[in-house]
Protein backbone atom coordinates (compact mmCIF):
# COMPACT_ATOMS: atom_id res chain seq x y z
CA UNK A 1 0.00 0.00 0.00
CA UNK A 2 2.65 2.45 0.40
CA UNK A 3 4.23 1.88 -2.80
CA UNK A 4 1.31 2.28 -4.61
CA UNK A 5 0.56 5.59 -2.60
CA UNK A 6 4.08 6.90 -3.35
CA UNK A 7 3.71 5.60 -7.25
CA UNK A 8 0.39 7.42 -7.11
CA UNK A 9 1.64 11.05 -5.66
CA UNK A 10 4.75 10.47 -8.53
CA UNK A 11 2.76 10.07 -11.16
CA UNK A 12 -0.23 12.08 -10.84
CA UNK A 13 1.96 15.19 -9.39
CA UNK A 14 0.52 17.61 -11.37
CA UNK A 15 -3.17 16.85 -11.06
CA UNK A 16 -2.59 16.19 -6.94
CA UNK A 17 -1.31 19.65 -6.39
CA UNK A 18 -3.93 21.55 -8.63
CA UNK A 19 -6.66 19.69 -6.91
CA UNK A 20 -6.37 21.91 -3.59
CA UNK A 21 -4.38 25.32 -5.57
CA UNK A 22 -5.38 27.78 -7.49
CA UNK A 23 -3.73 28.20 -11.22
CA UNK A 24 -2.89 31.66 -10.73
CA UNK A 25 -0.56 30.48 -7.49
CA UNK A 26 2.37 29.58 -9.42
CA UNK A 27 4.51 29.87 -6.27
CA UNK A 28 2.84 28.02 -4.05
CA UNK A 29 2.01 25.27 -6.92
CA UNK A 30 6.11 25.11 -7.31
CA UNK A 31 6.48 25.06 -3.53
CA UNK A 32 3.60 22.11 -3.39
CA UNK A 33 5.14 19.84 -6.05
CA UNK A 34 8.90 19.70 -4.13
CA UNK A 35 7.31 19.42 -1.06
CA UNK A 36 5.23 16.15 -2.09
CA UNK A 37 8.34 14.75 -3.61
CA UNK A 38 10.02 15.01 -0.52
CA UNK A 39 7.57 13.55 1.73
CA UNK A 40 6.44 10.55 -0.60
CA UNK A 41 8.89 8.14 0.07
CA UNK A 42 8.49 8.70 3.91
CA UNK A 43 5.49 6.74 3.19
CA UNK A 44 7.71 3.79 2.83
CA UNK A 45 9.13 3.43 6.26
CA UNK A 46 5.37 4.46 7.83
CA UNK A 47 4.40 1.03 7.86
CA UNK A 48 7.23 -0.32 9.68
CA UNK A 49 6.92 2.42 12.18
CA UNK A 50 3.21 1.37 13.12
CA UNK A 51 3.91 -2.40 13.07
CA UNK A 52 6.67 -2.04 15.14
CA UNK A 53 4.62 0.17 17.32
CA UNK A 54 1.74 -2.18 17.35
CA UNK A 55 4.09 -5.39 18.44
CA UNK A 56 5.26 -3.23 21.35
CA UNK A 57 1.74 -2.49 22.75
CA UNK A 58 1.16 -6.39 22.34
CA UNK A 59 3.94 -6.84 24.37
CA UNK A 60 2.86 -4.51 26.67
CA UNK A 61 5.78 -2.29 26.58
CA UNK A 62 3.33 0.83 25.96
CA UNK A 63 5.68 3.71 26.70
CA UNK A 64 8.56 1.87 24.03
CA UNK A 65 5.27 1.86 21.93
CA UNK A 66 4.26 5.40 22.51
CA UNK A 67 8.10 6.81 22.02
CA UNK A 68 8.54 5.42 18.80
CA UNK A 69 4.87 6.95 17.66
CA UNK A 70 5.83 10.50 19.17
CA UNK A 71 9.32 10.53 17.17
CA UNK A 72 7.71 8.88 13.81
CA UNK A 73 4.87 12.03 14.25
CA UNK A 74 7.12 14.85 14.86
CA UNK A 75 10.18 13.68 12.48
CA UNK A 76 7.28 14.10 9.30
Amino acid sequence: MSIITMIIIFVFLDFLVRMFSFESDIDVINMAKKALLLYAPSYLFTWFIMTVSGFLTRLEKVTSSIVIMLVESTSL
